[in-house]
């Protein structure tokens, strides 16, 4: 971040679909709390969380969802 060579959404991107993290085989309702917890920094709310679920049931990847946290306003 420093010299600029990496954003933030770069950071993110590299530890949410790192091996490591992959290898927890995480819950859809695991995931999105994740990343609620990390790229808001708060819980989150039962409406906002069902609408994730909600997305992820309809076929868009975590990818997706990942990048539409990022590009959040919150």
């Amino acid at each position: 971040l420093e010299n600029q060579s990496k954003t933030g959404a770069d950071l993110i991107f590299g530890f949410i679909f790192s091996p490591e993290f992959q290898e927890k085989n995480t819950s859809d309702e695991e995931f999105v709390s994740t990343l609620y917890h990390t790229i808001l920094g708060r819980e989150p709310d039962s409406e906002g969380k069902a609408s994730w679920l909600k997305v992820l049931n309809e076929g868009f990847s975590r990818r997706f969802i990942c990048d539409e946290f990022i590009r959040s306003q919150e």
